[in-house]
């Protein structure tokens, strides 16, 4: 694992990778917006609909899960792996789930999480960005994978307006689940800017000094230790079951004494008194502290997020992916679980917004992702646009690795040579495709009204027959292919 790069693969075979590696660096905040289970497909850039008369997006990833046969090896093997932490809760999810598309996404999920798991440091935390569709389920693998008295929050952010919808309230928000990896997890308090309408009303009252509200010198609850419940000035609040709360902010025209800490409750009450920080009311005898807003560092952030609105349609922010969040909203959790100079791991990176924001706030980072266009869009133009420099690894740099890469990962390969090609995607279901691997879209149609564009990749010697077999496929379903093969000659 080397910071400053992203890696062009999957992030279980990558993570799966660092893991057997005893030198490899421990994270300590993962962030990930994988796919979720929406049963939406997400399109950028090229026009068409597969297997479709209709023009639209052409389809780079999709949240579709469907129960399969790798869904079930995948579900199987967790199953009978009494080791994995989610065994026992996987094994409860077949029943309850079935073999189902839900059941494919929480076992994807599950596998990957357990090795995250062991990449965070014990101080480390994890926030697994989700919408209310299968939230509940992802919390309980996690619950087994980090431990249920290690969850933190369930972080509710407001990503969109209302709409009308005819038989339920409008969904407008994502969860983002926060986990921390041990009791002994890094937390960081995040002040946030106060809202001027809440500036107005509250420190309404005004000196030359600035704008104030006045606060209580008493705290609930009577204590016999220190000074605290003792008088001063002739006002116990012992008498109704309080004591002196003495703050320890200061504005900027008072200095905090050196001695401070070691003076009485009753000294720096006097202190305070006699610096003008104490209001004494006409009527009654409670006096009020002065808190200055210039002394305040704002709103301490908390579960509800409501003041980051989604990526409009022409913010500059927005690089084309549907599915991509503001950069505000994962700087907030940097924040609160990092300190400058921590590693900061996203395995489901997309367009880079994680990494961008964690080079922003001077900390270390590291990318994953399984589309070849993603990391390639987030070197050669939203971090090189950035001035941030990055490392690529993963992508074969001369003829040599590509042909080590077919010898050694004939998935891969497949993958890595569709994509390639600008416009073209590679299956996600690599077997039983019919010797179609991948597909694209022309511009414009064919004499006979095709624009479909289909590959098919061989690491093996090509063949008469299976060029011959391929040439059929087109003619039945395509415009055009594209044959690819490392063979030569």
């Amino acid at each position: 694992m080397k910071t400053g790069t992203t890696y062009y693969g999957d992030c279980l075979d990558l993570m799966t990778q660092w893991k057997e590696k005893q030198a490899v660096p421990k994270v300590d905040l993962i962030y990930l917006n994988p796919p979720f289970n929406s049963n939406a497909n997400y399109g950028v850039i090229y026009k068409a609909e597969a297997d479709s008369k209709e023009t639209g997006p052409l389809t780079m990833f999709t949240d579709m899960w469907t129960w399969n046969a790798a869904a079930k090896k995948r579900v199987d093997g967790l199953c009978r792996n009494a080791a994995h932490p989610a065994n026992q809760t996987m094994r409860g999810l077949r029943t309850l789930l079935g073999n189902s598309g839900m059941l494919s996404y929480v076992s994807y999920m599950a596998e990957r999480l357990a090795l995250m798991q062991e990449l965070l440091k014990a101080t480390g935390s994890i926030f697994f960005h989700c919408d209310p569709t299968a939230n509940y389920y992802v919390r309980i693998i996690m619950d087994a994978i980090f431990g249920a008295q290690n969850f933190c929050n369930e972080i509710v952010w407001k990503r969109t307006s209302s709409r009308m919808t005819k038989r339920k309230f409008p969904s407008i928000h994502d969860t983002i689940l926060f986990y921390a990896n041990s009791e002994d997890n890094l937390f960081n308090k995040v002040f946030l800017d106060y809202d001027p309408e809440h500036i107005r009303k509250a420190y309404r009252k005004q000196d030359e000094f600035g704008n104030y509200m006045l606060d209580n010198l008493t705290g609930a609850g009577f204590t016999m230790k220190g000074n605290s419940g003792k008088p001063w000035r002739g006002i116990d609040p012992s008498k109704v079951k309080r004591h002196w709360a003495v703050p320890g902010t200061f504005p900027d025209h008072v200095a905090k004494p050196a001695d401070w800490d070691v003076m009485t409750t009753q000294q720096k009450l006097d202190y305070l008194d006699s610096s003008g920080l104490i209001h004494w009311p006409a009527k009654g005898n409670i006096p009020m502290f002065k808190r200055y807003l210039s002394t305040s560092k704002g709103r301490v952030m908390d579960d509800m997020i409501l003041d980051v609105p989604p990526l409009s349609a022409h913010s500059k922010e927005r690089l084309g992916f549907p599915t991509q969040k503001r950069m505000a909203l994962i700087e907030r959790f940097i924040r609160a679980t990092t300190n400058p100079g921590d590693i900061v791991l996203d395995p489901f990176c997309g367009c880079g917004t994680t990494l961008e924001a964690a080079h922003k706030l001077d900390r270390q980072w590291v990318g994953i992702d399984v589309s070849l266009y993603c990391v390639k869009a987030i070197a050669e133009d939203r971090m090189a646009e950035a001035g941030i420099p990055v490392n690529i690894d993963g992508i074969p740099k001369d003829r040599a690795q590509l042909l080590e890469l077919a010898r050694t990962n004939p998935f891969a390969f497949e993958s890595f040579a569709v994509e390639s090609i600008l416009g073209m995607v590679a299956n996600k279901i690599q077997q039983g495709d019919k010797g179609m691997d991948g597909k694209g879209f022309l511009l414009n149609k064919s004499t006979e009204g095709k624009n479909l564009l289909i590959a098919q990749v061989t690491t093996g010697k090509p063949s008469m027959d299976k060029v011959k077999a391929f040439a059929q496929t087109i003619q039945t379903n395509a415009a055009a292919g594209v044959f690819i093969t490392p063979a030569g000659k």
